[in-house]
């Protein structure tokens, strides 16, 4: 779903445990934001796993993208990483966006 709205032309941000260049190669996406969702940082690509980051950063993205999707893979990292408790307020954050936003947001 994400790939084909994000090659239909729809303003996609997807943040997974899959390395950004690795999901370039295997969809050919070129238009999306990709983040890589791990707490090793890479000189060549930016790695976000604070709940806090990920707020401050869908939230840029959706103010400067209207009818925009937003992929974050893999929630049981995210647990792993910030605790249950800062993902679910996550997800009631993301729910709020989303009320207020032309913005899908798809979880897994």
């Amino acid at each position: 779903m994400f790939v084909n709205a994000v090659k239909n032309g729809c303003a996609g941000l997807g943040i997974s445990r899959i390395h950004p260049d690795r999901i370039r190669q295997i969809y050919n996406i070129k238009s999306a934001s990709l983040l890589w969702l791990s707490s090793s940082q890479q000189e060549e690509q930016k790695a976000i796993f604070k709940v806090e980051d990920i707020i401050r950063l869908v939230r840029e993205f959706v103010q400067k993208n209207a009818n925009s999707l937003i992929l974050i893979d893999r929630l049981d990292y995210l647990i792993a990483k910030n605790g249950f408790e800062k993902t679910l307020g996550l997800i009631h954050e993301l729910n709020d966006l989303v009320m207020t936003s032309n913005t899908t947001v798809i979880t897994s």
